[in-house]
């Protein structure tokens, strides 16, 4: 295997061990406000203040209603900085 090889494979390992740490910190906020995890990152990625706009792609038509559902979501600000950490 070459150094490229290498790093990438170690890169992706790392990424993917602090995937799995933010989403075992968000399913509890999520499971909380029965939400979807798609509403739950659309309505986070909307709060902050350095992003104007969000745009999210959908599947399909249902999809699509359930991710425009996150407009309903309020998350706290203990959420919201749970989730910066």
């Amino acid at each position: 295997m070459n150094a490229n090889a290498l790093v990438y494979r170690s890169s992706k390992q790392i990424l993917l061990k602090k995937n799995h740490g933010l989403l075992d910190k968000i399913k509890p906020i999520v499971e909380q406000h029965q939400a979807s995890l798609s509403q739950l990152v659309l309505r986070w990625t909307i709060e902050r203040q350095e992003i104007k706009i969000s745009l999210a792609g959908a599947r399909n038509a249902q999809k699509s209603t359930q991710n425009a559902k996150e407009i309903d979501l309020k998350l706290n600000k203990e959420e919201l900085q749970s989730i910066d950490e």
